[in-house]
């Protein structure tokens, strides 16, 4: 897979590589893999598996100087070389566009009453075995809430339908490429604890739905929200610093404000 991906990418790239606390022989395997002349592959090795949430965190809080930023799972098989420059001029075409991903027979693009991915013919996120963004982006999203995928989701599951509703939240827009490639949807060892994969998954559904309540009952993302300065006495631009706060969280929101003293 790796090999592949070097012979396929076509654009200046940094490929790294996380094993998330594989067993001794996987990790020999990568060890091995690791000490041959991979000029641009970097590999990391954690003890124990930190989840899909908190490694590609980590990896995205690095980034520096590069323009782009692709988040890919380890069985992906490309077949297209060249696959990279279609996605980077996809993204540069289209300022407002925020996140490329795959066209598949089994890729799941929308989002059920009960938060899971399903296959459909509307495109509300982008599944999180395959992401492609602008560098910018990304980092204007860990800058507003801290990370590239939500703190607020445990491990792994979810934390790629919350990427992509809050970007379209921000009005930016999001896209699926027929690429060619094989997608293999290996079986994870999710971490046993808690009930491991099922556990997870229960767990951020139920968060994702309390968070996004209102775009599951609607599909859309504008609403009203009013400020009430009732009782109040001095100048309402006090109220400014949590009118700046809801255009940045909730960018597509009609903010109204009713006060008592609108002469102050």
């Amino acid at each position: 897979i790796i090999e592949g991906l070097v012979r396929t990418i076509k654009s200046d790239f940094k490929l790294i590589v996380t094993d998330n606390g594989s067993d001794e022989e996987y990790r020999n395997k990568l060890k091995e893999l690791s000490h041959k002349d991979y000029d641009r592959v970097e590999f990391h090795f954690n003890d124990r598996n930190e989840g899909y949430i908190s490694v590609h965190n980590k990896v995205a809080s690095k980034l520096k100087d590069e323009d782009f930023f692709c988040v890919l799972n380890d069985d992906l098989t490309f077949k297209e070389v060249g696959w990279d420059l279609r996605c980077i001029e996809e993204l540069k075409e289209n300022p407002k566009l925020a996140e490329v991903g795959l066209i598949g027979p089994e890729t799941f693009n929308v989002i059920n009453a009960e938060g899971s991915g399903c296959l459909g013919k509307t495109v509300e996120y982008i599944e999180g075995s395959f992401i492609f963004m602008p560098s910018s982006i990304v980092k204007e999203v860990i800058e507003s809430r801290g990370s590239l995928f939500s703190n607020e989701y445990d491990f792994i599951y979810a934390e790629d339908s919350d990427l992509s509703l809050t970007l379209r939240e921000r009005s930016y827009e999001i896209k699926l490429l027929p690429l060619k490639v094989e997608h293999k949807r290996f079986e994870r060892k999710v971490n046993e604890k808690l009930g491991g994969g099922k556990y997870y998954d229960k767990k951020n559904r139920e968060t994702f739905c309390r968070k996004w309540a209102w775009y599951l009952k609607h599909r859309k993302f504008e609403r009203t929200i009013l400020l009430k300065r009732e009782r109040g006495y001095g100048d309402i631009l006090f109220l400014t610093p949590f009118i700046k706060t809801l255009k940045v969280n909730h960018p597509a929101c009609k903010v109204y404000i009713k006060t008592a003293c609108p002469q102050a």
